[in-house]
């Protein structure tokens, strides 16, 4: 199913420091409804709830519903059919630990706003259906995330120069 990705509901878990512009998940929004042919969908609409959370929730997270028992920098649930914020739009989650997030940029030699993009684009492609589970999915979908982060000023993050 495709959606139109309408708006973007922020939360951090408490004693989380990062700064995050609206402007900036709007625009990557809208780039990758372009980027999809999606902009022009008006139903079903989504609306990510976007939760920035520490490491202990993010290997909570990823033990509860994964099975993993450590934390990630990035997890996408798919969007609940049942669950709607206010204006009735589908909702679907993406969880960000912004420790594991710092660690990877300063261990990659990637600036941490450069890196929050990639995992924000990166998850929100999850919930609209895009994998890496075969090589196959797994280039398509970094094309798409090349394609938008480049948008945006950003190179390959796949080209990492590791310190």
């Amino acid at each position: 199913m495709k959606y139109h990705l309408a708006n973007v509901s922020v939360s951090k878990d408490k004693d989380i420091e990062y700064r995050l512009k609206k402007e900036d998940l709007v625009l990557w929004i809208n780039l990758i409804n372009k980027e999809l042919g999606t902009e022009k969908i008006s139903e079903p609409r989504l609306t990510i709830s976007l939760r920035l959370v520490s490491i202990k929730e993010m290997k909570k997270l990823n033990s509860t519903f994964l099975g993993v028992d450590k934390a990630t920098n990035v997890l996408s649930f798919a969007p609940d059919l049942n669950g709607k914020d206010e204006e009735d739009n589908l909702m679907g989650d993406i969880a960000i630990c912004i420790d594991v997030l710092k660690k990877e940029a300063k261990l990659q030699n990637k600036k941490i706003d450069n890196h929050f993009a990639h995992l924000f684009i990166h998850g929100a492609l999850h919930l609209l259906g895009y994998f890496h589970d075969s090589k196959k999915d797994a280039r398509l979908m970094e094309k798409l995330e090349k394609k938008v982060l480049n948008k945006i000023g950003i190179a390959d993050p796949y080209q990492i120069e590791l310190r």
